[in-house]
């Protein structure tokens, strides 16, 4: 048996991952998905899946979608600390809980030169 975390599947890739789940698992296999604000869609599938709100520890692999995309949010001085978090807190968290870690990003790549305070 394995253990899987996938996190952002409420995102563009998240959702597209969702729909390939009984593709890409066994059925020994342990997967976790870790829920944010917004409502989950689960597919139908044959795998065991386990929506979480604290990620635990121990996960053979995690696949991480997740981050706060919108460049216009993400500048904005205001929000810098929930931005931080979700960017950067969350991705360390993922890389310490996982052996393997696959990290994906579609939006945009900030280049660290803007001062936000």
């Amino acid at each position: 048996m394995r253990k899987f975390l996938i996190t952002g599947i409420t995102g563009q890739i998240g959702k597209s991952l969702l729909g390939k789940l009984d593709d890409l698992f066994s059925l020994d296999d342990d997967v976790f998905l870790l829920k944010n604000d917004s409502q989950i869609e689960l597919p139908e599938t044959k795998i065991k899946l386990h929506i979480i709100d604290n990620i635990g520890t121990g996960y053979d692999l995690a696949i991480h979608l997740a981050a706060i995309s919108d460049i216009n949010y993400c500048q904005n001085a205001e929000n810098k600390e929930e931005v931080w978090e979700t960017n950067v807190v969350l991705t360390k968290l993922v890389c310490k809980v996982a052996k393997q870690v696959i990290l994906v990003s579609t939006d945009y790549v900030f280049n660290g030169e803007l001062n936000l305070g």
